[in-house]
């Protein structure tokens, strides 16, 4: 730990040297919240727009994503029970509006010869 607060120190002492040297005084970021915000905003509308020119709902899409979105979150957590239950309510909405089913991804088996744990002949 004293290790990692030492190189911090060194740095910050670096920097500082280096600041000086170039006449530069340290700054905070700014940037206007409202426009974030905005922005954000913006970018909703744009996508709600989007979906309803498709001829889609966009309060669905909005539910499946953000329940996506939980489910990620969940298995991300090892929350496996949780993500499965997320996952079986994500395929239940799809199937009640008639959008395409979640189905495994099945990879095909090969089977050779010789492939195998062999047992001694004793």
């Amino acid at each position: 730990m004293q290790a990692l607060i030492s190189i911090s120190e060194y740095r910050r002492a670096k920097q500082m040297e280096y600041n000086e040297k170039h006449g530069i005084t340290p700054q905070t970021v700014r940037r206007a919240v409202q426009e974030s915000l905005h922005t954000i905003l913006r970018g909703r509308e744009i996508a709600s727009s989007v979906i309803n020119e498709a001829g889609g709902n966009f309060d669905l899409t909005e539910l499946l994503r953000e329940l996506e979105d939980e489910m990620q979150r969940a298995s991300a957590n090892l929350e496996f029970e949780r993500a499965a239950l997320l996952r079986d309510q994500i395929m239940e909405v799809k199937s009640g509006t008639g959008l395409t089913k979640i189905e495994p991804k099945r990879r095909p088996m090969k089977y050779t010869r010789g492939n195998g744990r062999r047992r001694s002949r004793v």
